[in-house]
């Protein structure tokens, strides 16, 4: 039996017929291994429709209720300038940051090697010192619905300049929070319409496993023994070994 190779090799999605059982079996391995890669991503698919983004859905809601709430904090205790400044640090109000700076400065030095001690209040918000352990270095945190942190310095002004800051970035977490919302809704739509899909070359995988089952038991049933008969006359003696035979009988 004849059989030529493949034209398209192994990895090719050409013609069936005509190949090599081996290049048959390369090609159907490729393409199960497509389908097991293409079974896994939607189990992925569905783990993250089903599970991963509800959560991060979930979680992220939470956190824009709870910026929005520090948000409405933060208009209720507005600073408009200078003369507006208002800040309260172990019990003393300061209205001028040199005199808060120094004020934070000395709190830093008096509790060092400590944690979670109350240090006072600025614009609604309750501020907890905190030194942190092995490192030494000391933060700042700003408790609202949400956690703000930001690292002390030495410099004294600096410092009430960092608690300024850290304030006015909730708004940009705000809108960087219902951009990932928002974000997050369309991945689990987009995956959705993924999900459930079949897989693209299972007509073709069909098509060569049983072309190759064929081709298979073709090739065995050509390879099987065939017994010849022997249909090769028994040998006669000579005639004159006949006739001398003949002789001797009489």
């Amino acid at each position: 039996m004849c059989i030529e190779r493949c034209p398209h090799g192994s990895g090719g999605s050409g013609p069936v017929r005509g190949c090599l059982p081996h290049d048959l079996e390369v090609q159907v391995s490729q393409l199960r291994l497509l389908k097991s890669n293409h079974q896994s991503e939607q189990y992925r698919l569905e783990d993250k429709a089903r599970k991963w983004i509800p959560e991060r859905i979930a979680d992220t809601s939470d956190r824009i209720i709870r910026l929005e709430a520090d948000l409405k904090t933060l208009e209720a205790h507005p600073i408009a300038n200078a003369e507006d400044y208002s800040i309260t640090i172990n019990g003393t109000e300061y209205h001028k940051r040199e005199a808060a700076g120094e004020a934070i400065k000395a709190f830093m030095d008096a509790h060092r090697g400590q944690k979670d001690v109350s240090l006072g209040e600025y614009r609604g918000f309750p501020l907890i010192f905190e030194e942190l352990p092995f490192f030494g270095e000391q933060e700042l945190v700003v408790r609202g619905k949400l956690t703000y942190k930001f690292d002390l310095g030495d410099d004294s002004r600096g410092n009430t300049i960092r608690l300024d800051n850290a304030l006015g970035n909730i708004m940009k977490h705000f809108d960087q929070s219902r951009a990932s919302l928002a974000d997050l809704k369309q991945q689990l739509e987009d995956i959705k319409t993924q999900i459930g899909k079949p897989f693209p070359k299972a007509e073709e995988l069909a098509e060569k496993e049983k072309r190759l089952v064929e081709l298979t038991a073709k090739l065995r049933d050509d390879q099987q023994p065939t017994e010849i008969a022997d249909n090769t006359p028994a040998a006669q003696p000579p005639p004159h070994e006949h006739r001398r035979s003949l002789g001797r009988e009489r």
